[in-house]
């Protein structure tokens, strides 16, 4: 009788839940679902729908528009740069090794998108911004301080186009979670950037060659990068953080057909056609197909990279106009 009375205790303590006891089965099946879910996969945020509009919203659109302003407005200034080079106040050289600084300034703002977009994509903008800014501010005073055609490739060639590459994509593609329905309008507007700079840069450089001089021309070119460039380094911002960490080359772009058919050789050709009447309609458009071709938005800056990189080829055997 005892016995059975310690037996039954027993069981009734093993299967009351006030004493804390779980089954076991309880106990191996809720927490291990749970650990392999997320082992698994890790889900992609899902952030909120774009606002489409707002003051932060035009904020981004500001400074992608001073960043593509001091990105393709330097780019195009090359030309009198050439012909200021060719005249042999500086040094003397031929015009096809004079041309290959702005060759390979050019190629660097496509080309090192393939490290750019990534690192974009992983949520480093502030870090972009920042080396973007000082490579283009200290490779103009670099610049005004060369004497020799070997110094001018390094410091315009090199130093400036790594900075200008690390604002180029950054500019285009932190406009795209913020806008949904007005996205290339939002584009369109930044875009305009590269036009204007076009034209502020060169009458900068033509107007005080004479005066100042080479050396004082090319800093003050530098002091206005460093003044504008101020500003998207305060207002640029990334609306959603990445889930996690990406890779640097995202193969599956090859296994996606609208993507791979606009970033091939032919699909270039039928851009150049139909949209090279402007270079603000050039820059404005490839962003905007990207956005809508990829299917994972997270990819974005990867993708951009990548087929920039690709356009840099083109950039780097042809001119640097």
């Amino acid at each position: 009788m005892g016995i059975e009375l310690q037996s039954n205790s027993k069981r009734s303590c093993d299967s009351d839940p006030a004493v804390g006891a779980v089954p076991y089965t309880q106990k191996a099946t809720v927490p291990s679902n749970n650990v392999a879910k997320g082992h698994d996969q890790v889900p992609e945020s899902q952030p909120d729908p774009p606002p489409d509009g707002g003051w932060q919203a035009w904020l981004q659109v500001l400074g992608s528009w001073i960043l593509i302003f001091n990105t393709w407005g330097i780019v195009v200034t090359f030309g009198d740069f050439q012909n200021f080079y060719e005249s042999g106040q500086l040094f003397t050289q031929t015009s096809s090794k004079i041309s290959w600084i702005g060759s390979i300034q050019a190629f660097l703002v496509f080309a090192t998108g393939a490290v750019t977009g990534p690192i974009f994509a992983r949520g480093q903008l502030k870090p972009l911004l920042i080396v973007g800014n000082f490579c283009l501010v200290f490779g103009h005073m670099m610049l005004s301080l060369c004497k020799e055609y070997w110094q001018a490739l390094l410091a315009q060639g090199f130093m400036i186009g790594i900075g200008a590459s690390c604002l180029f994509v950054p500019s285009l593609a932190v406009m795209q979670p913020y806008f949904s329905r007005h996205l290339g309008l939002a584009i369109g507007i930044a875009a305009t950037g590269s036009s204007l700079g076009g034209v502020i840069y060169p009458v900068i450089f033509i107007n005080l060659i004479d005066r100042l001089g080479f050396g004082w021309t090319v800093r003050i070119m530098g002091f206005v990068s460093l003044g504008t460039l101020l500003i998207p380094m305060t207002v640029s911002k990334m609306r959603v953080k990445p889930a996690g960490v990406r890779r640097l080359f995202d193969l599956s772009a090859f296994r996606d057909g609208p993507y791979l058919l606009f970033k091939s050789e032919a699909g270039i050709i039928c851009t150049a056609i139909f949209t090279g009447f402007s270079s603000g309609i050039f820059i404005a458009t490839p962003p905007l197909l990207f956005v809508a071709l990829t299917k994972g938005k997270s990819k974005i800056g990867t993708r951009m990279g990548m087929a920039f990189t690709l356009l840099g080829l083109g950039v780097l055997t042809g001119g640097p106009g």
